[in-house]
């Protein structure tokens, strides 16, 4: 399921999209080379589009959370599940949310997901990290998949922003800390959900410029 503010008609079938794409980009042949790296941008000003997975509802509360703090009209969500990967295509300001399952994996739908975008360039957009996971019960691998995202992002070109601090966080290890910080906002709706608002807060007003 996908809410979106502002995008597309509900009733906007792909091929209709496609078509209007290459009108934009002045391919009037329509041809698609095989195995070409799709790299199609449609202005959007400031809006910015919210990509996540979520399994138990949590993350796609945070997603909610994270767009409201955005404001009204500046951001859309798309769940992965049902998603597109012409959206990330279009967009030059994302945030890709998602939560830590296992010993470190990737959310389910993301996992189907992110192979979809392999051939997708990213250069050029900027994109925002968020984790949602649980230091408590697994502080041996805390919001470890946001990694899986930001090397997956910089390996196609992109640029991941929002690092944020470790204060206030008590685990043994994650392999979302770079450099003495966390890649992206991470967030603990377990054990730590009376902090989440405020850091939702202080990290949209530190991208707000994707």
């Amino acid at each position: 399921m996908s809410w979106t503010v502002k995008f597309w008609p509900a009733n906007t079938d792909r091929m209709s999209l496609l078509m209007y794409t290459l009108w934009l980009t002045g391919n009037s042949s329509g041809t698609i080379l095989s195995g070409a790296k799709l790299h199609i941008q449609k202005p959007g000003g400031d809006m910015v589009t919210i990509m996540y997975g979520s399994s138990t509802l949590n993350t796609e509360f945070v997603a909610q959370r994270i767009a409201q703090a955005f404001g009204e009209g500046k951001a859309e969500l798309h769940n992965v599940r049902t998603a597109d990967p012409l959206v990330v295509a279009q967009r030059a300001g994302l945030v890709f949310i998602t939560s830590t399952w296992g010993t470190g994996d990737l959310q389910d739908d993301w996992e189907s997901f992110l192979p979809r975008l392999e051939h997708i360039d990213l250069s050029g957009k900027v994109i925002g990290l968020v984790g949602v996971g649980d230091q408590v019960n697994y502080p041996d691998n805390f919001c470890d998949s946001i990694m899986i995202l930001h090397d997956f992002v910089r390996a196609r070109g992109g640029r991941t922003v929002g690092a944020t601090s470790m204060e206030g966080y008590k685990f043994r290890h994650s392999r979302a800390v770079r450099d003495g910080m966390f890649v992206g906002l991470v967030l603990d709706e377990d054990s730590q959900a009376d902090l989440s608002d405020e850091r939702i807060r202080k990290w949209v007003r530190s991208v707000r410029s994707l």
